[in-house]
């Protein structure tokens, strides 16, 4: 029940997001010596100067993705690894730059969440899709109570997602927005639920 708003900002590199609201593709383009972070499973297509690569980000983050945010352990890297635009590129207009195609490996859609505005979301397990560059990482955050714990669907931990960058969450049927005004509350089911702003608390 929640999208954030487009980017206030351009990034250094580009995306957009195809197809329809049921099966949808992200296609970013990647600059020399960018990276794209991504779920296993869900890579679609790269172009050939894409280097593909694979690590759990440290034990710590592997484990809190596996067991507590309902991810993968490993990531999977894409990587343009030219160290700068060639004189051929240039003539070819495209300085460098890659493509990376990504899939949700279901049907659902595609919502970009830029961090610079949103740093500390708290995100549903298994939405997390992809990030570009590395200025993010996914934390956990102890529920409020028992109740929440057993009912709401979250289990003990919520995931989060802190950083300035860019990374991109899936989710199946429409994704609608909602915006609370101060001490507003809605009652939603708890698998309608996306994210929310680290200003919301849920309790049942």
């Amino acid at each position: 029940v929640w999208a954030p708003p487009a980017a206030s900002e351009p990034r250094s590199g580009g995306f957009d997001v195809v197809g329809d609201e049921f099966s949808q593709v992200l296609e970013i383009q990647v600059r020399p010596g960018e990276v794209v972070t991504a779920e296993p499973g869900t890579m679609l297509y790269t172009s050939d100067g894409i280097s593909l690569g694979a690590d759990i980000g440290g034990l710590e983050q592997g484990l809190k993705r596996c067991c507590c945010a309902g991810e993968s352990m490993f990531r999977l890297h894409l990587e343009n690894r030219r160290a700068s635009a060639s004189v051929e590129d240039v003539g070819l207009a495209t300085g460098g730059v890659e493509k990376v195609a990504l899939t949700p490996s279901f049907p659902a859609k595609i919502v970009p969440i830029d961090l610079r505005q949103h740093n500390g979301l708290i995100f549903n397990r298994g939405a997390f899709l992809a990030a570009l560059g590395k200025s993010w990482r996914v934390d956990i955050k102890m529920v409020n109570g028992g109740c929440t714990c057993c009912f709401a669907g979250q289990g003990l931990f919520m995931n989060t997602l802190h950083g300035d960058g860019m990374v991109f969450l899936n989710a199946g049927g429409t994704v609608m927005t909602k915006h609370l005004q101060p001490d507003e509350r809605i009652v939603v089911d708890h698998h309608a639920v996306l994210a929310f702003e680290r200003t919301v608390s849920m309790s049942i």
